[in-house]
């Protein structure tokens, strides 16, 4: 029995190689991609990384596998594929899409976790080739959607403009606050800001928050603004309550009730100062 089972679990090893190579063959078929040796773990769920990358050897090894190749991109990531159903030349056009993916995290990544920052999504274009289309960049962004190596890059819009940014670096709700920022239309700015704080936390905002420069609003320019907001009937749920101290806030009563706003900001204005 107990011989049996060694040959049962002998038979389970041996056969990755050929599950690793029929993978492969699947995605150069249809749809026509290369395999990342990183991502062979995602095709075969059942094996941890370590044990595909050990009997990877053992693919090459056989003779019934001479049509796997390897393609390597320029940052050292390794590739492979089926030359039955691409041959060496497509491969390295896809490889050369799968080395501006690479770059377009790397850029965003670096975006995100250096400069606290959006990356514009033109500024993606200069990455590829001269001539490269936006339609083309944004087949790529699609397509790393879809790739779990990407799934930390993700897409906001404003009105007129995509930005991307990395989870891994930056909140969904830091980089919305952004993304706000960098409307022409500052009231937008501010109402979406106030909604944002008060549905998730929810907490009243300080005016005074306003000031912080990634909102990009001139501080002697924050009153007229302010006001404005209050004014425009598209904001009517933002309201303003005023501390004893006599500092403002603004909240949206979609997501508050005034008086927890007003329990809240005499906490934060005395309570906290008194209890400390």
């Amino acid at each position: 029995m107990a011989q049996n089972n060694i040959k049962r679990n002998a038979a389970v090893v041996e056969d990755v190689p050929t599950r690793i190579a029929r993978n492969i063959r699947e995605q150069s078929r249809n749809p026509g991609k290369l395999t990342c040796v990183d991502s062979l773990a995602g095709l075969l769920p059942d094996l941890d990384q370590d044990k595909i990358t050990a009997n990877l050897p053992a693919v090459f090894k056989s003779k019934a596998n001479r049509d796997i190749k390897t393609i390597v991109t320029s940052n050292g990531a390794v590739y492979l594929y089926s030359e039955t159903y691409l041959s060496e030349s497509q491969a390295a056009a896809i490889l050369q899409t799968e080395n501006c993916k690479t770059e377009i995290a790397n850029k965003v990544r670096e975006d995100s976790k250096n400069l606290r920052n959006l990356t514009n999504f033109d500024s993606l274009i200069a990455l590829f080739p001269a001539g490269t289309e936006a339609a083309k960049v944004e087949s790529i962004l699609l397509d790393m959607q879809q790739d779990e190596r990407y799934s930390d890059i993700r897409k906001i819009a404003t009105f007129s403009t995509v930005f991307l940014y990395s989870t891994g670096y930056m909140t969904d709700s830091y980089a919305d606050i952004l993304s706000k920022a960098k409307a022409d239309d500052k009231c937008i700015t501010i109402a979406g800001t106030v909604r944002e704080e008060a549905r998730i936390y929810p907490r009243p905002t300080n005016i005074e928050f306003f000031k912080n420069p990634l909102f990009n609003i001139k501080p002697d320019e924050l009153e007229t603004y302010f006001t404005k907001t209050l004014e425009r009937p598209e904001f009517k749920d933002i309201k303003l309550v005023t501390a004893s101290t006599g500092a403002r806030y603004l909240y949206s009563d979609l997501y508050m009730k005034e008086e927890y706003v007003k329990s809240l900001i005499e906490w934060e204005e005395v309570g906290r100062l008194d209890n400390p």
